[in-house]
């Protein structure tokens, strides 16, 4: 019930005059006392796996209205990967139905109707990602960042061969095929929830550059298929990998991680499309486009702190592209909680071109010349 108040009194702060953010705090601390509470009971009983499952879900939720919410999401993400992988290994029937492929399943039927996202989107992210290749190929850098990027761009290296089938995708006018709108009628029942179960391999054996990547080969059968499947790849690293490996990649003292997290979350945004059918076009999705300024804000201090330690292109050069992306997603509303998924999908698909706002205006000229990868030390 706290968790479900919480979720309740975030969502309302966004949308009215009202603040109702202490109301949201306090039921949250509820909730997650309740949790470690409920934890402390074991074995737990299948009726109790299942509430905590839906709380934790509920306490995810929330978390995307909380503009420091980034560290919450994520830890409440990996909560609800455990407790699905206690209800399935010990086979606790309640009313999740959890399969590790079932999410994927229940969605297959439905990219193919999606239409081909902006190849100078797509381009673009592809281009921000090749920047970072050469502080990934340092041995400094950790297995879960090498990781990390190279699901990044497995990501968005499919949606080149999506555009390569449509011709007129070059441009930055959308097709002539009309854009297929979800349809807002409930579905006769909800659809179960899914999260992946497989631990994911470390790919440390490859190379962190996508220059090589056979997917450059454009043989991909499904692109949007592929997309998808290799979004939620990349979302496991997240709810999966060892704890040390996600304190290390959440920690604003790395800053490499940061960047990347930073992408993360503005190449999921870019493909809202592909999410449409998942459900919950309205609702609110700005405040974790804070998240990226938030990231900003701190490379900046680290920059200041650091400024006469380190050669090299600065932090907050490699995080122009997310920045700026961000920036153009939200200044399209009025205010944050009135961006919507939905609204979202519709810039992708029919507005892309305010994604790409002038580089004179947002101050990043780097990035519209294709600056070539970074170098230097920056550990």
């Amino acid at each position: 019930m706290h968790a479900m108040l919480a979720l309740s009194a975030s969502h309302l702060s966004l949308l009215c005059v009202d603040s109702f953010s202490t109301a949201s705090l306090t039921h949250r601390q509820q909730a997650i006392k309740g949790l470690h509470s409920a934890f402390s009971s074991w074995p737990l009983k299948p009726a109790e796996a299942h509430a905590m499952l839906a709380t934790s879900y509920m306490l995810a939720f929330q978390s995307q209205y909380m503009e420091d919410g980034l560290v919450d999401h994520v830890l409440s993400m990996r909560g609800c990967a455990l407790l699905s992988q206690v209800i399935v290994t010990n086979n606790l029937k309640g009313a999740f139905v959890i399969s590790p492929n079932l999410h994927c399943t229940t969605m297959n039927r439905h990219l193919d109707d999606v239409s081909p996202i902006n190849i100078r989107l797509v381009c673009d992210a592809l281009a921000s990602l090749e920047r970072l290749t050469p502080l990934l190929e340092n041995s400094s850098a950790h297995e879960v960042e090498i990781t990390f990027h190279s699901r990044l761009v497995a990501t968005m290296k499919p949606l080149l061969a999506s555009n390569a089938a449509s011709p007129s995708s070059t441009s930055a006018s959308l097709s002539s095929k009309p854009h297929h709108t979800p349809s807002s009628k409930p579905e006769s029942r909800p659809d179960p929830i899914e999260i992946s179960l497989g631990i994911p391999i470390c790919e440390t054996s490859c190379s962190p550059t996508f220059h090589n990547d056979p997917t450059s080969q454009f043989i991909l059968p499904d692109p949007s298929h592929q997309a998808y499947l290799s979004l939620m790849h990349l979302f496991s690293v997240l709810t999966t990998w060892p704890e040390a490996s996600i304190t290390y990649i959440l920690s604003q003292s790395n800053p490499l991680s940061q960047v990347l997290l930073a992408h993360c979350i503005v190449i999921q945004f870019l493909l809202a499309p592909l999410r449409a059918h998942e459900g919950g076009l309205e609702v609110p999705v700005g405040v974790m486009l804070v998240w990226v300024e938030k990231i900003h804000e701190g490379l900046q201090a680290e920059e200041k702190e650091r400024k006469d330690h380190r050669k090299g292109k600065p932090w907050t050069e490699l995080i122009e592209w997310p920045l700026r992306v961000a920036r153009a997603m939200i200044s399209t509303v009025e205010q944050k909680g009135k961006l919507t998924k939905g609204r979202l999908v519709e810039m992708v698909m029919r507005h892309p071109e305010k994604l790409r706002p002038d580089i004179d205006e947002a101050k990043t000229p780097a990035a519209s010349t294709g600056d070539e990868g970074a170098s230097g030390s920056y550990k």
